[in-house]
């Protein structure tokens, strides 16, 4: 009897130090690399007014680099948004206007309605961890909820899927939820690279 005990021990510790292991080595495997897909939909809460955008997003945080191409109905441009340690800019293809700025928070508000440092989608595309500061986190079950009372924004992260992001970020009445897919297209310094708009207005703020 006291066999038959000592053995199913050592089987329920075993398939524990496993499916740990497993876990440790998936979450290793998440990162943000990559050329990502999807939809982007902003909803007022007060209005009830709500906009759809397809996105393409493309993510490298080895060299913080990031570029946000927003789409309208039948994939016609609308903006672009590109972000790197120095600068930030964004083209508002509808109003011929070019916006740089060295604060991203400040730019990513004109695009999204939020402001909030864009620098916190390479955790969120990648590993989701907490941004630091002011916020305050619960992670349960690959579902990364924060809070930053300072900031009054609220945001979750569902990363079940390495290759899928459910992202939604929430300030005071602006909700912004985004559903992006990895693709399979491998990232290029290419994909980073300044548009050439000369007849475009720049705006610096």
């Amino acid at each position: 009897m006291k066999n038959i005990i000592a053995l199913t021990l050592f089987v329920f510790l075993c398939q524990c130090t496993t499916s740990s292991k497993k876990s440790r080595v998936a979450l290793v495997d998440l990162t943000d690399i990559g050329v990502w897909q999807g939809k982007a939909l902003m909803i007022n809460k007060q209005t009830k007014h709500k906009k759809w955008a397809n996105l393409t997003w493309i993510s490298d945080s080895r060299v913080q680099k990031m570029k946000i191409n927003v789409y309208a109905v039948l994939d016609i441009p609308v903006a672009s948004y590109l972000s790197s340690e120095e600068n930030t800019d964004l083209w508002l293809f509808t109003e011929d206007k070019h916006y740089q700025s060295t604060d991203g928070a400040k730019l990513f508000k004109y695009l999204t309605k939020i402001e909030i440092d864009p620098k916190v989608f390479f955790s969120l595309l990648g590993r989701p961890e907490a941004p630091g500061g002011s916020w305050s986190c619960t992670d349960v079950d690959r579902l990364l909820r924060c809070q930053s009372k300072s900031l009054k924004i609220k945001l979750s992260v569902n990363y079940g899927d390495k290759d899928q992001r459910n992202i939604e970020i929430y300030r005071q009445d602006q909700l912004l939820r985004l559903k992006l897919t990895r693709s399979k297209v491998e990232v290029k310094a290419r994909h980073f690279k300044s548009i050439s708009t000369p007849h475009y207005r720049t705006i610096k703020i």
